[in-house]
């Protein structure tokens, strides 16, 4: 992405023997500066 970056990322199962999983997601936005101005 232009703007954040991925720190930890986790699957968790909360609901077993079914094809559900749900996933959570640290981000880090990135600083600002010429190569990325959408900041």
């Amino acid at each position: 992405s232009n703007t954040h970056s991925v720190k930890e990322f986790a699957l968790f199962d909360q609901f077993p023997y079914t094809n559900h999983c749900e996933c959570g997601m640290i981000l880090q936005r990135l600083p600002l500066n010429e190569d990325n101005p959408n900041v």
